[in-house]
């Protein structure tokens, strides 16, 4: 399967950002069945390739998905990144130390949420994750993602206790999830899935109806 500008451009153009081809180059052979040709790098306001080629799987992989309706599920962890420098920033020559401190200052990585819920998967059931070293805001901060990206849960996770206890919040409420530790369980992942498993389940079947 191949990937080529124009199809880059469609989906930048879909994040309503300014739209920059670089230049060409050919990237790197990502598998066996699925690679890119000389594909123009498409800049999104400077976004970097990294990031580029993370939206454009999330489509590759979106689109297909669509057609299982109810049935398809993503998991989304956390983003690789929230910002990033932009090109137009970067300097040409390395920085020189004797010119005293250095201030930088960061654009956001367009959110693709919203995108997925509205145009590529709009049926599907969507986690999206919410992590925070405050949790005074955190489930908060979740609760306002639910409703702005439409997700079906997302979970909340403080970065300290990340790995003993989360949170899920849904639109019916919030929902503790723990390691049960007596069970010699070693992560939260294994009951979170659980709870997945059933709300995707419970969300094919009112589908259905």
């Amino acid at each position: 399967m191949k990937i080529d500008g124009e199809c880059l451009i469609e989906l930048i153009g879909s994040c309503r950002n300014k739209v920059q081809v670089y230049r060409s180059v050919r990237m790197p052979q990502l598998h066996a069945s699925l690679h890119f040709h000389l594909t123009p790098i498409v800049m999104i306001n400077g976004l970097s390739r990294r990031d580029l080629l993370d939206i454009v799987m999330l489509r590759m992989i979106a689109i297909p998905m669509s057609n299982l309706g109810p049935n398809a599920i993503f998991y989304l962890a956390a983003a690789v990144s929230d910002f990033y420098v932009p090109w137009q920033s970067m300097a040409e020559h390395k920085i020189q130390s004797a010119s005293g401190p250095l201030n930088m200052q960061l654009a956001q990585v367009p959110k693709m949420l919203s995108v997925l819920r509205r145009d590529w998967a709009p049926m599907a059931f969507c986690i999206s994750f919410k992590l925070e070293t405050d949790s005074k805001i955190l489930l908060e901060k979740a609760g306002v993602a639910l409703k702005k990206y439409k997700m079906n849960m997302v979970v909340a996770n403080e970065l300290s206790s990340r790995k003993e206890e989360v949170v899920i919040v849904t639109s019916d409420g919030q929902i503790p999830v723990r390691r049960n530790k007596a069970a010699g369980v070693d992560d939260v992942e294994n009951p979170l899935i659980q709870l997945i498993v059933e709300r995707h389940s419970a969300h094919i079947e009112s589908s259905n109806l």
